[in-house]
């Protein structure tokens, strides 16, 4: 039983950042109708400028967390850069277009990192007192994932109460689900566009830093979590941030529980309960918002 208690408790600290990474790749394809390969780039940057603000030394909570948010913001005007200067002239091009641009822009990314940081990997250190454990229901726990994991509740909260419960909300779902009548309406699609690639790389600037600690800083970085969010979003359902905070879970607690009693699988326990939900699910757990 404790055993499978360390699964669920890892398992749940890993779905949160499948689950932040995996909303801001949703909600662009929810509303822009694209998949953002970029995606992966704006984590792994939001990693390295996390590091710099910290110079990879220990500091208290407040100020990590501070320090993640800065460097969201930092992500998120990359992404509305990105999105006003190549992406947006895609759209009325050929299909892959925008495939093509967010690509590209992935591989930009990953060679300016090479750039200003270097090949070498960088280690984050944990901030002042969190790297350490607490017993829960008579499991060790590390007190840094009970903190990835209430960022996951507030992050999924304040995304629904603005999706749900704003004007904003309902423009960008307005802009969504018909572009023309939004046009008519008065919407500046284009700036609804900007407006949540940009806070697509916001939310991919704080799973890259609530990850920082757990995992080394490289270029490469990027690409791993790129797939593990396509993974989220494709077993949730295209553009569904209910789906990806369901999919977030059978995958992180799934994949742990593959690990833990199976560790030859080790290598592909992320990927085990996917391929048994799209076996049986194919178009996703959930649709629509």
């Amino acid at each position: 039983m404790d055993l499978f208690l360390v699964a669920l408790l890892t398992g749940l600290s890993l779905a949160s950042i499948y689950f932040i990474a995996g909303a801001g790749l949703t909600t662009v394809y929810g509303v822009l109708h694209i998949p953002n390969f970029a995606h992966g780039a704006f984590l792994m940057l939001a990693g390295y400028v996390t590091y710099t603000l910290t110079s990879g030394a220990s500091v208290n909570l407040g100020v990590f967390l501070l320090y993640i948010v800065l460097a969201s913001l930092v992500v998120a005007l990359v992404a509305g850069i990105v999105e006003v200067l190549t992406l947006r002239r895609s759209y009325k091009g050929q299909v892959f277009a925008p495939v093509i641009v967010t690509f590209g822009a992935l591989l930009v990314l990953e060679g300016t990192v090479e750039t200003v940081w270097g090949l070498e990997p960088r280690a984050q250190s944990f901030p002042v007192g969190l790297n350490t454990s607490i017993n829960v229901l008579g499991v060790t726990v590390p007190v840094y994932s009970l903190v990835t994991i209430a960022a996951a509740i507030l992050v999924g909260g304040a995304l629904w109460l603005v999706l749900s419960r704003t004007r904003v909300g309902m423009v960008i779902r307005s802009a969504a689900q018909d572009k023309e009548m939004a046009e008519a309406l008065g919407i500046r699609v284009h700036l609804v566009y900007s407006g949540v690639f940009a806070l697509s790389g916001f939310l991919a600037g704080l799973a890259g830093g609530l990850a920082a600690p757990n995992y080394a800083l490289s270029p490469e970085m990027g690409a791993l979590f790129l797939l593990t969010a396509f993974a989220v979003v494709i077993v949730g359902g295209m553009g569904s941030i209910r789906g990806a905070l369901l999919s977030s879970v059978i995958l992180g607690v799934g994949g742990s529980i593959v690990t833990v009693y199976l560790p030859a699988l080790a290598g592909i326990a992320l990927f085990v309960p996917m391929i048994l939900i799209i076996l049986v699910r194919p178009m996703g757990l959930l649709k629509g918002w």
